[in-house]
């Protein structure tokens, strides 16, 4: 379990080189597990488009209520 601070933006402000190498770190340990949950948090931005066209399966969780 690789944890990030709660309400943290780092990799989604837009920083293609922190994207690039977080990914590339990730790649490396998830070579020692079956399965890898990397829970993106909210929106669909960079980050979380760069994680998912690099898994074999994702799982979208949504809600209708607007104000969550």
């Amino acid at each position: 379990m690789l944890l990030g601070r709660s309400g943290s933006t780092r990799l989604a402000g837009g920083n293609p080189e922190l994207l690039s190498s977080t990914i590339a770190a990730v790649a490396v340990i998830a070579r020692d597990f079956d399965v890898v949950v990397c829970d993106t948090g909210a929106g669909i931005g960079p980050a979380t488009l760069a994680v998912a066209e690099r898994a074999d399966l994702v799982l979208g969780v949504t809600t209708s209520d607007a104000a969550s």
